[in-house]
């Protein structure tokens, strides 16, 4: 859509037809907020928006050296997690005096920024980029104070813009957004605004779940002509950055001063915790804590009602970091039937617990039924909680199959490392075992046997991304380990556990390292689905990565092989 013509009510599209509208909703969105500093058009200047954005960033990541991320907050710490991976050097540029400042306090933050440093990122604050240079591409950039830093990469990840433009054209109301009343209508008639594009009461919400109850507001007004209002959103987060839990509710950091405002902080050092209760004249407006936090969901009900806390409590947070104890404040049936378990979907305790008393005993029932933990899955676990079952139920019915397929993997992998090459019978009246690897026809047969097998496995990894790919994750994990076994067999038949000698030998090692990691990844995998937890977590992704390295020059080393067989 191009134009808007909100007297006669209609919409104009870019090839020039018109639409006539009874009502009109805006949810343009937003766009990345670049600085007008000198040399944001060089080549290396990206940002972390959009997917095309994210696919830029997947492609530049393995032949950069120092990436700048400019912005300290949620998404900036994102972006320098995911660049981290490749052992780039990232380098975090925040302005503010803290990492993630609107969302967090300030012993919060410092907590952050240890996890942060622990995965060698390096973090500047009280810094802003005042320019970036280099003769066509980026080759430094400039800070406030003059010091100048070397590096290739540039990712601004320094806030949104609300996309307004098609509203202001259309002399629709437009402040830092399009302003809406409590009705989600915008100055002219018949015209809604929600999600990132609208300003309610002075406020623009960068998140999902505001969008979401905006979106649902509306729809009732439009579908069902009914009276609801929108009296804006609490502003909560429950999230994992750099894989460490971080919450924050209500309102935290950068409040003005006055003696109407307290905040308690508990820290543990030992266990990388840090909490922090915001009160505004006794009553409690805001939370943030960084590592795990059991009762974060029970205290996102409190602000919400703008509760208090009893004097008992708040002196054991002071002490223990909590205000209910183990018993009521991390059982989740123990939690009011209002409290929102899910964030994303905003699912309270009561509907999922309707849905639990209905008949739904998995936590893709529960999904399926009333759209929770459907999103993030951060709230899975709270589910799993009145499920009275493990967070990986779903997956531990594949579990013992996929620990033995591993196995037999592993097995299958030393035998062929152990016997160091099968010798050829002593005479030709015996039984010709040898016919597979010496025979030039069941060399080709066995050979591109081992393609066959190879591509099937390469297609497993689009499973993800391909829908309508029939099967879960589970099933097709065991059948993925089963191939590996096969693609051993096979490679047992094709070479007689001969290594070869010169490019072939490059080939078998690469194919053998191939099985070898991902056995492992199948046994972490089934580790994780036993028992889940960050260390198990952390283990299966470390198998996963190297497994994934050692898969891509496998294609071209296979056909390499193919061409030179035939070639000579």
């Amino acid at each position: 859509i191009t134009r808007i013509n909100v007297q006669e009510q209609w919409v104009a599209d870019a090839s020039g037809s018109r639409t006539t509208y009874g009502r009109l909703v805006l949810a343009t969105g937003s766009r990345p907020f670049v600085p007008d500093i000198p040399g944001t058009d060089l080549a290396g200047v990206l940002v972390f928006r959009s997917l095309r954005d994210t696919e830029q960033l997947a492609a530049r990541r393995v032949r950069a050296r120092h990436v700048v991320v400019v912005g300290g907050g949620l998404l900036g710490v994102e972006a320098a997690r995911a660049i981290r991976r490749f052992a780039t050097r990232v380098t975090l540029v925040q302005q503010g005096e803290t990492l993630m400042n609107r969302q967090l306090s300030a012993p919060c933050a410092e907590q952050l920024a240890a996890h942060v440093k622990e995965q060698n990122i390096g973090i500047i604050l009280n810094q802003g980029v005042r320019g970036i240079q280099g003769r066509g591409v980026v080759e430094s950039i400039v800070l406030r104070d003059g010091h100048r830093m070397t590096c290739d990469t540039v990712i601004f990840c320094a806030g949104i813009i609300p996309n307004t433009s098609l509203a202001a054209a259309a002399g629709i109301a437009t402040r830092h957004g399009i302003v809406v009343d409590d009705r989600l209508q915008t100055s002219a008639d018949n015209v809604y605004a929600i999600g990132e594009c609208s300003e309610h009461q002075g406020k623009v919400y960068g998140l999902v779940a505001p969008g979401i109850e905006q979106a649902g507001v509306l729809a009732d007004r439009l579908a069902q002509q009914a009276k609801a209002l929108y009296p804006g959103s609490q502003a909560v987060s429950h999230l994992k950055v750099m894989a460490t839990p971080v919450c924050s509710m209500g309102q935290i950091g950068d409040l003005p001063s006055g003696l109407r405002y307290r905040a308690l902080t508990y820290r543990n050092f030992e266990k990388g915790i840090a909490r922090t209760l915001q009160f505004d004249r006794g009553r409690l407006i805001g939370a943030c804590g960084v590592g795990d936090w059991p009762e974060s969901r029970r205290l996102q009900h409190v602000i919400a009602d703008k509760a208090r806390l009893w004097p008992w409590q708040k002196l054991r947070f002071r002490h223990k970091g909590e205000c209910w104890g183990a018993e009521s404040g991390s059982d989740v049936r123990n939690w009011p039937a209002q409290t929102p378990l899910c964030q994303c979907r905003q699912v309270s305790l009561g509907n999922i617990q309707a849905a639990v008393d209905s008949g739904c005993k998995s936590l893709d029932a529960i999904a399926a039924r009333t759209g929770a933990g459907s999103a993030c899955g951060t709230c899975q676990p709270l589910i799993a909680q009145l499920l009275e079952a493990p967070v990986t139920a779903s997956l531990s019915s594949s579990v013992p199959l996929l620990a033995l397929s591993s196995l037999v993997a592993l097995m299958f992998l030393a035998g062929f490392l152990a016997i160091g090459g099968i010798a050829s019978p002593d005479t030709v009246q015996g039984l010709a075992y040898d016919i597979t690897w010496t025979s030039s026809f069941w060399k080709q047969v066995t050979g591109f046997s081992l393609v066959g097998l190879t591509v099937f496995g390469l297609m497993i990894g689009i499973r993800k991304r391909w829908t309508k790919f029939p099967g879960s994750a589970a099933t097709w994990r065991v059948v993925h380990t089963v191939l590996g076994c096969l693609l051993l067999l096979g490679l047992v038949l094709h070479t007689g556990t001969h290594l070869g000698d010169n490019f072939n030998r490059i080939l078998l090692i690469d194919f053998l390292l191939v099985c070898f990691l991902g056995a492992a990844v199948g046994l972490a995998t089934a580790r994780q689905g036993k028992r889940a937890s960050p260390a198990s977590r952390r283990q299966r992704d470390f198998w996963y990565w190297a497994h994934v390295l050692v898969v891509w020059p496998l294609p071209v080393l296979i056909l390499t092989h193919v061409f030179t067989v035939y070639y000579f």
